[in-house]
């Protein structure tokens, strides 16, 4: 809304003032006459028409003054503001001017400080990648050398070891080495199930000889002696396992017994000494422990070559003779040793005693006496039942000739066997011993031994019934 100017004011004051004036003179020319009126309205009009054009152009003058006056005073304040704006751009531009500087310069001291730490960096780091460099060229040259040590070390103590392998093939009594050995006498004892029977060839100490196969105890008539026995099939013999002499008898067992440590073996040699006495000896190892050991040595006694006494060289059937003397003592001993493997690992009636010829007696008395004596071991271990052990001992000793041996063995065992026997029908291989106990003592006993088994029987018979009505040891 604009404001009123002066010139308006001064004519609605004269507006009114004609107004006021009109009303008085009609109202004292009320009485007139029309036309009289009409004329003087006229000139009424008209004077209020001028004085109200020359109101509004001293009104129309008033504001063009005042529209001039306040055009010029925005334009004052326009080019003032102008002005101001200017200067404030002006000095925003010279203080926006002032940071940029200040910033580029700040920028720039960054920079310069940013580069100069990137240089000390880079120049450490090219210290440390120097210095590092330098360490693992000494470490590479350290380790260099230490490799071509190593190396050398190795070169030699391969070279030793060689020498070592080589000294010991040399030396050693097998023709193969001792890899391929064990799996040889692995493949012939069926993994252990039965002994190797390994017949090293005779050392002669004076002549130097060393194989044996042409003189006196050769190992071809031990191992004929031993395929051609009744108990063949309880060891299994190897020849050509050890292809020369034991000529270091402790050091030559050594190697052997290491190779073959948890195998079971029989190891036969012979040392002849001054071409004269023969020294016989036999090693077992792992045949059941039976002495405590696990090695087991049989030296037999010192026996001389024949014609050694009279000092001449002795006949072809003289030296065969003299051979199979001392191959039926080696596959007598040897069975012997086989059978106490058998029995002490699956609890095998002794049988080596029955198989031997009707002129040995007293061997078959021997072997018999030490196979019941092992049944014992097998009750002990839980191989056998006590009752079978007893009988068995009973048996073998009445077969081996101890006829008095085993009815005390009977005798001694009347309270076990009775509960036993007493289910005699239940057991038929119970039964079938105590009937070849009873054939053998018939057979074979004496009066005395006679008289004292039929009174065990007859306790025996008591004690069964005993314990069949239930009253055990009454």
């Amino acid at each position: 809304m604009e404001p009123i100017s002066t010139a308006g004011v001064l004519g609605v004051l004269a507006l009114g003032q004609a107004a006021g004036h009109l009303l008085n003179w009609y109202k004292s020319k009320r009485d007139g006459s029309f036309q009289e009126q009409q004329t003087f309205l006229a000139g009424v009009r008209e004077k209020e028409a001028r004085r109200s054009h020359a109101n509004l152009l001293a009104r129309d003058r008033s504001l063009a003054a005042d529209r001039a006056r306040e055009a010029e005073t925005a334009y004052r304040r326009t080019r003032e503001r102008d002005r101001e704006m200017a200067a404030q751009r002006e000095q925003d531009a010279r203080v926006a001017h002032e940071h940029a500087l200040e910033r580029d310069r700040l920028l720039a001291d960054t920079r310069a400080r940013e580069a100069t730490v990137a240089h000390r960096r880079s120049l450490e780091r090219d210290l440390y990648l120097t210095k590092l460099r330098i360490e693992e060229a000494e470490l590479a040259f350290e380790r260099a050398q230490q490799l071509a040590v190593v190396h050398s070390q190795v070169q030699v103590d391969t070279q030793r070891e060689l020498q070592r392998l080589a000294r010991e093939q040399a030396n050693s009594p097998f023709a193969d080495d001792v890899e391929k050995v064990r799996e040889k006498v692995l493949e012939k004892t069926g993994g252990g199930n039965r002994p190797v029977l390994i017949i090293a060839p005779f050392h002669y100490e004076d002549s130097g000889q060393r194989n044996g196969t042409a003189e006196p105890g050769s190992t071809l008539g031990i191992r004929q002696a031993w395929l051609t026995s009744a108990w063949s099939l309880d060891a299994e013999p190897f020849a050509g396992l050890v292809t020369r002499p034991l000529i270091w008898p402790d050091a030559d067992m050594q190697t052997i017994r290491t190779t073959l440590h948890d195998l079971p073996v029989i190891l036969v040699q012979g040392q002849v000494q001054a071409n004269t006495r023969l020294w016989l000896s036999l090693s077992a190892w792992n045949l059941g422990d039976t002495s405590g050991t696990r090695i087991v040595d049989t030296h037999f006694p010192p026996m001389l070559l024949p014609g050694a006494e009279a000092g001449e060289k002795p006949s072809p059937l003289e030296r065969l003779a003299f051979e199979d003397h001392i191959a039926e003592l080696v596959t007598l001993t040897a069975g012997a040793h086989a059978e106490w493997f058998h029995i002490l690992k699956s609890g095998r009636a002794p049988r080596l005693h029955n198989l031997l010829p009707a002129d040995r007696d007293s061997d078959r008395r021997v072997l018999a006496a030490n196979s019941a004596a092992l049944y014992e071991v097998c009750a002990e271990r839980g191989i056998v039942s006590p009752e079978r052990a007893r009988l068995t001992q009973a048996v073998v000793l009445a077969e081996g000739g101890h006829e008095a041996r085993a009815v005390d063995v009977l005798r001694s065992s009347l309270a076990l066997l009775g509960s036993t026997t007493a289910k005699g029908a239940r057991d038929p291989e119970l039964a079938d011993l105590l009937s070849r106990l009873v054939r053998l003592v018939e057979e074979r006993a004496d009066p005395e031994a006679k008289r004292l088994f039929a009174t065990a029987l007859d306790e025996l018979r008591e004690q069964a019934l005993l314990h069949r009505f239930g009253w055990g040891d009454l």
